[in-house]
């Protein structure tokens, strides 16, 4: 079976890309909602918001990037 000619690594990084960009804004506004229960599909949360008092303390980061020492064996 031989693939369509439109169906080349580029369309392929093209939708991974787009379900990945959808996928982490679906993450980004479920941290964000005020809701007690989150439902998109077949996705539900149900959780305890933080206070608005305490929205001030969040900081969502990509976390650091470790460092990685090589030692030589002999």
């Amino acid at each position: 079976m031989t693939l369509p000619v439109w169906l080349d690594s580029g369309f392929i990084l093209t939708a991974l890309g787009m379900v990945g960009g959808c996928g982490s804004y679906m993450l980004i506004f479920f941290l964000k909602s005020r809701c007690h229960t989150v439902q998109c599909g077949c996705i539900r949360c149900e959780r305890t918001p933080l206070e608005p008092s305490d929205m001030h303390r969040v900081n969502i980061a990509s976390a650091p990037a470790q460092d990685y020492t090589v030692e030589e064996i002999d």
